[in-house]
């Protein structure tokens, strides 16, 4: 994709994307009890002049990679921030516009076929994308429209799946990002700055009331059984941390440096997660639920290539047609 003189500003963003250094960059979301199915990311390459960010499934030995964006006729697009549908069977992400930095809310089946753009507002720069508990709407991040997907300055927001009706506000922000509905749908986890780096982890109801601090975190992903949050310090830096809603101050830390963007596996037995080593430098990472094994899954650095945010897709999802 060759692209205009404002290649190098949105070259950096995805640079700084890719070490975990914006919060928005990585959206977060709730995994769904079942059968572990594919793990869905992003994936930066390309140069300075044309950069390339494309939307890949693979198995969770990282194994079979599938550039999803190309096979839906995306393959010069800036696809970005990845979530899968409650029955596994669509995928929700943020695609960018390189000239305008305007970005609008996708989904794609899992094939990467039937891409479909459900903002269709120019006025607005939507991203962050994140499934509610019965898979009819979207979490999303708005944000005045022409702003990147990785600024984090916004408001949450909810709308129709399939991109009908009108986006009910949740949040005032304009410091919101992350949203993540738990499985059970009765709580919204989403992070917050107050100005400067630092970010909270909020904990709402799934109608916008009843606001809860948290304490530091940012991009948070819920247990399968809505018992625990996995989430990250949104700084690119670490540490990965899992905590018990019904007492959040029981809280586990996985120390590693550089590790961000946690997401469960289906079966609430793993969680996969970004491993930064520096700038354009991350790979996707498996460990136990319990800080056990971790490990890289992919090696794309070594051709000069960054992986993102991944999500875990349920195997075995009940019927529907989202």
């Amino acid at each position: 994709m060759a692209l205009s003189h404002r290649a190098p500003k949105l070259v950096a963003l995805l640079a700084a994307a890719c070490t975990g250094l914006l919060v928005g960059a990585q959206s977060a979301h709730a995994v769904w009890p079942g059968g572990n199915g594919k793990i869905v990311f992003w994936k930066f390459s390309g140069s300075m002049q044309s950069p390339q960010a494309q939307i890949y499934s693979m198995d969770s030995t990282g194994l079979n990679q599938v550039n999803l964006s190309a096979a839906g006729g995306g393959a010069n697009q800036l696809d970005v921030q990845p979530s899968v549908s409650p029955n596994g069977k669509r995928i929700a992400f943020a695609r960018i516009d390189p000239i305008t930095f305007n970005t609008q809310i996708w989904t794609m089946k899992m094939d990467g076929s039937d891409q479909t753009n459900v903002t269709n507002n120019s006025a607005t720069s939507e991203s962050g994308p994140a499934w509610s508990a019965n898979g009819s709407s979207v979490l999303f991040v708005r944000q005045q429209s022409p702003s990147p997907p990785f600024g984090g300055f916004g408001s949450i927001w909810i709308r129709k799946a399939n991109g009908s009706g009108t986006p009910r506000q949740l949040t005032l922000g304009p410091g919101d990002a992350n949203p993540a509905m738990s499985p059970d749908g009765d709580l919204i986890a989403f992070s917050r700055s107050e100005g400067g780096e630092n970010r909270d982890l909020i904990l709402m109801k799934s109608d916008g009331t009843g606001q809860t601090d948290l304490g530091p975190g940012a991009k948070p992903d819920w247990s399968p059984d809505s018992s625990h949050i996995a989430y990250g310090r949104g700084t690119g830096l670490g540490p990965i941390m899992v905590l018990d809603v019904s007492d959040p101050s029981q809280r586990q830390t996985y120390p590693g440096v550089g590790d961000e963007a946690p997401a469960w596996s289906p079966d609430g037995q793993n969680i996969v997660f970004i491993h930064c080593k520096g700038p354009m430098r991350c790979e996707i990472w498996l460990m136990t639920a319990t800080f056990g094994s971790p490990h890289a899954i992919t090696n794309d650095t070594a051709q000069g290539k960054s992986d993102q945010k991944p999500d875990w897709q349920r195997a075995n999802g009940g019927g529907g047609n989202r």
